[in-house]
């Protein structure tokens, strides 16, 4: 594969897929666990149903499955078939979240003890934590449009900051540079598309 070609492949899949997730990152090393006493495991339902996380679950799935069906859409220039595939995506999506939930009241038992889970009850349930879980979704709604307008200027940065950083490790000749620099000019003109396709107040 040519230096063209793997590089726009690796450009399109982080265009698609977006940031990496937590499991394709290094983790950092875990402490050794007891399995959680029963008492944590009623604290921590308790705590799963206080933060609405089945609320929460849901609006990320729905950001996530948008911004697939866009970026897809717009790599392959196939609204239909990337409408289609947003659709499957959000049932697998559901599926897994149907599956997911039922973990966390595990995932909060391994993570707190007895009384950090009590404590956190005890916010949760207070007028505050209440007002904090409601309000999330106008917080995560204010806070996308507060960062949607320096977004271009960080991608533009990374995209070239990327692929200056290849030609360092690869010691690409000019032909190579050549080749990069218009594979970034195509990715560039992408998101500008993009970005020209955007609502005009994305928060509201």
């Amino acid at each position: 594969m040519t230096i063209r070609s793997w590089t726009a492949a690796g450009v399109l899949a982080l265009a698609i897929v977006g940031a990496p997730s937590p499991s394709s990152a290094q983790s950092a090393p875990r402490e050794a666990v007891s399995p959680p006493t029963a008492e944590k495991l009623a604290l921590a339902q308790d705590l799963v149903i206080a933060i609405d996380a089945q609320a929460s679950m849901k609006r990320m799935v729905q950001i996530m499955t948008d911004q697939f069906g866009k970026s897809f859409g717009a790599a392959t220039g196939d609204r239909q078939v990337a409408d289609l595939m947003t659709d499957v995506m959000r049932e697998e999506m559901a599926d897994v979240m149907r599956q997911t939930l039922p973990l966390l009241a595990g995932v909060y038992a391994e993570t707190f003890d007895a009384q950090e889970l009590r404590d956190l009850l005890a916010f949760y349930r207070s007028p505050t934590g209440r007002k904090l879980v409601e309000r999330l979704p106008e917080l995560s709604r204010r806070s996308q449009a507060a960062i949607a307008p320096m977004l271009p200027q960080v991608q533009r940065h990374m995209i070239t900051t990327m692929f200056a950083r290849v030609c360092e490790l690869k010691h690409c000749t000019d032909e190579q540079r050549k080749a990069l620099d218009a594979t970034k000019a195509t990715v560039f003109q992408r998101l500008d598309a993009q970005q020209a396709a955007q609502p005009a107040n994305p928060g509201a």
